[in-house]
């Protein structure tokens, strides 16, 4: 679980934040669609309510008028008819109110009808009013009268019916508010539910993501003590390892330098540490004097070898017979490995066994590999008759090793070795092919009285008695 949750802590503030925008959000939309529904109630039974008002004021002026068409008296009709002035004029203020709850009753020829019923019975009053003072008979104003009551039962059914509809869209506003309002108390319980639920789930990953942390710090640490252990192993493998180790980065500069080095070159101990640049550890072994004999113009060449980062295998034969064998390795992300190894001993010992393959042990003269190759190269460059080779074995030299021994024998090989060795140029060749059999190539004896000569010469100094 902890290897999917890769970010468990995101994941927790992820779903805290959902839990609580959500339900706020839905909240607030459901609470304001809520608002909205009571608002439009209360309105609704607002214009119910005036609109009950005006019916009872229309019965009132409905009485005034059946009050004016019984003839009352003077006084009286006067007061009724300022009654039915002001409710007149509530009619009028009330339908102005209500038309847009009206328009929603009427159809348009109704609302026309209406409005035309309204301007009649102001009409007529404006006529009683009018006429009031100039002796309008009574026949005359009971007509007018009449109007004025056929018109305010028309008003009076209107406004039943507008008090009717507006009674019911303030219940069905009501009943859809109750609705709404159980629908809210129900998706608040549900939201808070999944709230919860969300909750407990970032809680969950908070667990998971402390686990995480504890784990990784777990595992940092091990790694930590690992990566310790291996840097003091590593470290300790550089220090005593036989050979020379320095690590160059891309700018020439020292990475990594074991003592061996610095001791090889007799570098101290802050002329090659990590940073010192290829060029000042060249020029200190300049100033020490270990710097190759056999590379020219060495530091440049060195710092070219360094730079071009290549594999490469180099001897360098240092000014005090040493010989260095240098490995040059490029590392992955860039720079250069270089492996110095003192390969003096080794040379030394792969020179001894060149010799012997051409060399006879016992006396140091050539063998007969190295005659043959020496009589082709005189051969190849001598003129002709310029060329001459004696052979010569010791007689009774068997009887000598069966008699005194081989210790004895030997000593007189060596002697003999020597005898003749003495007897020739530095031009001539002489090897022991085997046993007691000598061979001679005399470069220049050509001539038969040279030859004769090196022959006698041979022949005196052989015959002094050996001791």
């Amino acid at each position: 679980m902890i290897q999917v949750v890769r970010s468990p802590l995101i994941a927790a503030l992820v779903l805290l934040a959902i839990a609580a925008v959500i339900p706020a959000l839905y909240f607030s939309y459901e609470i304001a669609d809520l608002e909205y529904n009571i608002t439009a109630a209360r309105q609704a039974a607002s214009q119910a309510k005036q609109a009950r008002g005006i019916v009872d004021k229309s019965d009132q002026s409905i009485a005034s008028f059946t009050a004016v068409a019984l003839e009352l008296s003077h006084e009286e009709r006067a007061s009724v008819l300022q009654e039915t002035n002001r409710h007149l004029a509530d009619l009028q203020e009330a339908f102005r109110y209500l038309e847009p709850l009206t328009k929603q009753v009427l159809t348009q020829s109704d609302f026309a009808e209406l409005e035309e019923r309204i301007a009649s019975a102001q009409h007529h009053w404006e006529e009683i009013q009018e006429q009031a003072n100039d002796g309008m008979g009574e026949t005359e104003k009971t007509f007018h009268f009449l109007k004025i009551f056929k018109d305010t039962l028309f008003l009076r059914d209107v406004l039943t019916r507008v008090e009717l509809f507006a009674t019911a869209v303030a219940e069905d506003k009501t009943e859809k508010s109750l609705q709404q309002v159980k629908v809210v108390s129900r998706s608040f319980v549900f939201t808070f539910a999944v709230a919860g639920a969300l909750a407990l789930l970032a809680c969950l990953c908070l667990y998971l993501h402390a686990q995480f942390v504890k784990r990784s710090e777990r595992e940092l640490r091990s790694r930590g003590a690992e990566l310790y252990e291996r840097d003091i192993r590593f470290k300790a493998a550089v220090e005593n390892m036989p050979h020379g180790l320095v690590v160059f980065d891309n700018e020439q500069k020292v990475v990594i330098c074991n003592r061996t080095f610095a001791k090889m070159y007799g570098l101290r101990l802050g002329q090659s540490g990590p940073g010192t640049p290829l060029r000042s550890i060249l020029e200190h072994r300049q100033d020490i004097g270990t710097n190759p004999t056999n590379i020219a113009n060495f530091i440049e060449t060195r710092l070219a070898q360094v730079a071009e980062q290549r594999a490469a295998y180099t001897l360098h034969d240092l000014s005090d017979g040493r010989v260095v064998a240098v490995h040059d390795q490029p590392m992955p992300g860039g720079g250069l490995m270089a492996i110095h190894e003192d390969v003096t001993e080794r040379r030394k010992a792969e020179l001894r066994i060149a010799h012997l393959a051409h060399h006879d042990a016992l006396t140091g003269l050539p063998n007969r590999v190295r005659f043959l190759e020496e009589l082709n190269k005189a051969l190849m460059q001598a003129d002709a008759g310029r060329l001459a080779v004696l052979c010569l074995d010791l007689d009774n030299f068997k009887s000598i090793n069966d008699t005194l021994g081989h210790p004895v024998g030997d000593e007189l090989l060596i002697a003999v070795a020597e005898r003749l060795t003495g007897s020739l140029s530095d031009n001539d060749v002489i090897a022991r092919l085997g046993g007691d059999e000598f061979a001679i190539v005399l470069v220049e004896g050509g001539e038969l009285e040279r030859s004769a000569a090196v022959s006698q010469r041979i022949i005196d100094a052989l015959m002094p008695r050996l001791n």
